[in-house]
C-alpha cells in the first residue's frame, strides 16, 4: 500500500528508502545524486528536494533537511511516516573551542538541548543522543579512510547569528564542541520515534577564532572560507553515504 504524499517533501512511500541522508543545501543533493544510479527526484515545498537511488547497489534516500529544528522535525517525521528508518544528517557548526578549525569533522554523540523545539517533544529530562550502530558505522568508515574527526558533545540553540559570544563558550567548561540549531531535536524525535540516528558536522565557522558564518551555495562572492567549507560538506556527504551503507549491510547480516 502506497502512503498518501506527504505536504512538506511531496514524497510518497515509493520514493523514500529505509536509509536517508539529510543535508542543509539542495545543490548537495544535485550532487549526491549524481554518485548514484537509477536516481528518482522529488521537488517539495520550499526548495525541498529529495533523491533516491543505488548507491553501490544499496537503495538510499537524499533529501534537504533544512535549517533548524522544526524544519528537520518535519523531515524526520514525514520520511519516518514514508519507511524511513535509520537517518544520518551532515550539516554545519560553529566551533567554540580552539582546536576545531574550519573544514574540520565532528560527529556529535550527544546534544545539549538548548533549542527549546526539543521541549515540544520531551521534558528536558529525555536525552538528545545518537544511536550507537550508526555512529559505530559511521565512524569506522571516517577511520578506514583515515579521515580525522572529532567525537564529542554538542550544544543545539535557535539562534543562528550567536551575538553573545561570551555566552556561548560557557558550554566549554563542560567539554561541548560546537554550536548547531537541529541535532537536539533530531536525536530526541529519532528516539521518541523509535529511529537510528547520527549527525556528522562540518565546522564552518568558530567563535574562539572570530571567523563568522560563510556564504554557502549562493550567488554571493565566493570566499575561500566558503569554498573549503563546501568542499568539505561534499567529502562529508560521501562518507555519509558509505556510512549509511555499511549500516544497511551490517543490518542484512545480522537479519541473517
Amino acid at each position: 500500500m502506497i502512503t498518501p504524499v506527504q505536504r512538506y517533501t511531496r514524497c510518497t512511500s515509493e520514493d523514500v528508502a529505509s536509509h536517508v541522508l539529510l543535508v542543509e543545501y539542495p545543490f548537495m543533493v544535485d550532487y549526491l545524486a549524481g554518485l548514484m544510479d537509477d536516481v528518482s527526484r522529488i521537488e517539495g515545498q520550499v526548495g525541498i528536494v529529495t533523491a533516491t537511488g543505488l548507491y553501490k547497489g544499496v537503495r538510499l534516500t537524499v533529501s534537504t533537511g533544512g535549517l533548524g529544528g522544526p524544519s528537520l522535525a518535519i523531515m524526520v517525521e514525514e520520511f519516518s511516516r514514508l519507511g524511513g528508518r535509520v537517518f544520518l544528517r551532515v550539516g554545519t557548526a560553529t566551533a567554540i573551542t580552539p582546536r576545531l578549525g574550519i573544514g574540520d569533522l565532528v560527529v556529535a554523540t550527544a546534544a545539549v538541548r538548548s533549542d527549546k523545539i526539543s521541549e515540544a517533544y520531551a521534558p528536558l529530562s529525555y536525552p538528545a543522543c545518537a544511536n550507537f550502530r550508526v555512529l559505530r558505522g559511521l565512524m569506522d568508515v571516517l577511520t578506514s579512510v583515515e579521515e580525522k574527526y572529532e567525537a564529542g558533545l554538542i550544544a543545539s540553540t535557535n539562534i543562528f547569528y550567536m551575538e553573545n559570544g561570551e555566552e556561548a563558550k560557557k558550554w566549554t567548561r563542560f567539554n561541548v564542541l560546537a554550536l548547531d540549531m537541529d541535532t537536539a531535536t533530531f536525536y530526541v524525535l529519532a528516539g521518541l520515534r523509535r529511529l537510528r540516528a547520527a549527525s556528522l558536522i562540518v565546522v564552518d565557522s568558530s567563535l574562539s577564532k572570530g571567523i563568522a558564518k560563510p556564504f554557502i551555495g549562493g550567488e554571493e562572492e565566493h570566499t575561500e572560507i566558503a569554498g573549503k567549507v563546501e568542499d568539505r560538506l561534499r567529502r562529508a556527504a560521501e562518507l555519509g553515504l558509505e556510512a549509511l551503507k555499511l549500516v544497511y549491510e551490517r543490518s542484512v547480516m545480522e537479519a541473517h
